[in-house]
């Protein structure tokens, strides 16, 4: 803010414009507009307050970007007239403010005396899902869409050990002591991002280990090193208060079932995190995520050093993939119960098979989720399609035409090209490390596709991918 704000008028309509500042990295709707007195930042956001109503759960709000404007005669807003005649009052300020504090989601701090607080807002160079805000004696982590069935914001204080004045500003959010001594890890993903950063020993339980591919992992389950604390419905939550862990790792599918599953380790005190890697939608974004534990372990340079080196490999694949002259139509997926899963055209999936070169028949589908379609619907493309990727978890031709015999008229399958990424299965059947150190090698993946897709260009041996016979 620069200036002083000049508050004469008396006001007899509410305001119903919020100026706000997001973490989400969205781009500003105006910039750098000055009105009596006070400029407005480039990071700074105008919106009708009816819906940032509707939103307000999304973001997290910064007190020192904050203003009000008062009400338009005109019932839509008119960034023109905004310009010519913002009128601003001290009871509109007030009267946002206290609308905000009404509809702010419960874990929002005091903002007044957050506002006291200089702190450094770090935003990942790719994932939208997490932002950190760094003050001199801790930091704020926040997760951005923790659930898939609701957008909003859980924040951490992630307080250093050495740190004994805890701040008063962020009482209602969890903390969690840094470094971490240990956690309980409940994805398989989580078991990859620990590798990744020589932290595998950290994680003192687990969940679903059938589905485990790393073999230190393993080892240590068959040696009694490593506890199995069950899974989903049937996870056991005495086991893990018996561990009681310096952090619960978990994905928020729904809020629900957060509120069900987790809350005895609330109330006892256990930090359980929400990593929401898989709702990326690049392949960069789901590595980047490793920063977050690389935070919580006290690893933060070398998880940087670490992605820098995965990025810069992944970013040479990708722009071979993206100028080859040719690009082949792609299909993807298997269908199940008679409807075929099709990755949106904002998924991670559709992006990296866009990196690798390929054409995919619905990249232009502005979904932000996997569409739903008959076979039917799907057959005519398969029918032309060049090659076919990731086909369920078949292994052979063979187990495709047992499920459907009508995929003997695609091309791909008539031409030997059915690639699956199922080459790296653990020795009960189960674990797939594609889903497990894909994660973390995002550009192993993109190189197997293009070697795919392109063996003119790079026609290496693959690494999660193989040819069905």
């Amino acid at each position: 803010m620069v200036g002083k704000a000049i508050w004469r008028r008396r006001v007899r309509r509410p305001a119903n414009v919020i100026i706000y500042q997001m973490l989400s990295g969205e781009k500003p709707v105006i910039m750098n507009i000055k009105i009596k007195n006070i400029t407005f930042r480039k990071t700074d956001i105008i919106l009708p307050f009816a819906q940032l109503r509707n939103q307000i759960s999304q973001f997290h709000f910064d007190f020192s970007t904050l203003f009000c404007l008062d009400w338009f005669k005109r019932p839509r807003l008119n960034l023109r007239n905004l310009q010519k005649r913002p009128r601003f009052t001290a009871i509109s300020f007030l009267s946002a403010i206290c609308i905000l504090l009404v509809f702010s989601c419960e874990q929002k701090p005091n903002q007044s005396e957050k506002g006291n607080l200089d702190f450094e807002q770090i935003t990942p160079k790719y994932a939208k899902g997490f932002a950190f805000e760094k003050y001199d004696d801790f930091q704020i982590l926040h997760i951005l869409r923790p659930f898939n069935d609701k957008a909003d914001t859980m924040s951490y204080l992630l307080l250093p050990k050495s740190t004994e004045t805890k701040p008063t500003q962020f009482p209602e959010f969890q903390t969690i002591r840094t470094p971490i001594s240990n956690f309980v890890a409940l994805s398989t993903t989580h078991i990859a991002l620990a590798d990744f950063l020589n932290a595998t020993d950290k994680i003192i339980g687990l969940s679903s280990v059938g589905y485990v591919y790393n073999e230190e992992i393993r080892s240590r389950l068959e040696n009694g090193k490593l506890v199995s604390v069950g899974d989903g419905a049937t996870l056991n939550q005495e086991q893990i208060l018996t561990l009681n862990p310096s952090l619960l790792m978990t994905s928020g599918f729904s809020q629900a079932s957060f509120e069900r599953t987790y809350r005895p380790m609330l109330d006892l005190g256990i930090p359980v995190l929400l990593n929401s890697e898989w709702m990326e939608e690049t392949m960069l974004g789901r590595t980047e995520w490793v920063k977050v534990l690389g935070t919580l372990l006290g690893k933060e340079e070398l998880a940087q050093k670490k992605f820098d080196e995965v990025e810069k490999k992944y970013l040479e694949l990708a722009e071979l993939g993206r100028n080859a002259e040719t690009k082949p139509l792609v299909i993807g997926g298997l269908p199940y119960k008679g409807m075929w899963s099709i990755a949106g055209s904002k998924s991670y999936i559709s992006n990296l098979l866009t990196d690798a070169g390929a054409n995919w028949n619905w990249a232009k589908d502005t979904s932000t989720v996997s569409l739903q379609l008959d076979f039917e619907s799907v057959y005519p493309i398969g029918v032309e399609a060049d090659y076919w990727i990731r086909a369920g978890s078949a292994t052979s031709k063979q187990q495709l035409l047992a499920t459907d015999s009508r995929f003997s008229d695609f091309k791909s399958f008539q031409n030997g090209n059915v690639f699956n990424y199922n080459k790296r299965i653990s020795p009960n059947g189960m674990g797939n490390d594609y889903w497990e150190s894909g994660i973390v090698n995002p550009h192993l993946i993109l190189g197997d596709l293009i070697s795919i897709l392109h063996p003119e260009l790079k026609n290496d041996s693959l690494f999660y991918y193989q040819k069905l016979e």
